[in-house]
């Protein structure tokens, strides 16, 4: 028997604990609240977070998709 709310996409995620400054953080909520008002659409810090890294490792030179997974050439 399953337990809890389904998965979104079905994807496997796992919780993280981030150490970041203060003032940061204030930015990226900041960021969030203005983003999910002007798209109107759900967005959370978690979101920033998949993102930003989704485009850190892309500008190193890692091909990653925008869901997170690495595509092998």
């Amino acid at each position: 028997m399953a337990y809890g709310r389904p998965m979104k996409n079905k994807t496997r995620r796992v919780p993280v604990t981030v150490h970041i400054p203060v003032g940061m953080l204030d930015l990226i909520d900041d960021y969030v609240e203005k983003h999910s008002e002007e798209t109107e659409t759900a967005y959370s810090r978690s979101d920033f977070y998949n993102e930003a890294a989704v485009a850190l490792l892309q500008s190193k030179g890692v091909d990653v998709d925008e869901d997170g997974s690495v595509t092998k050439a």
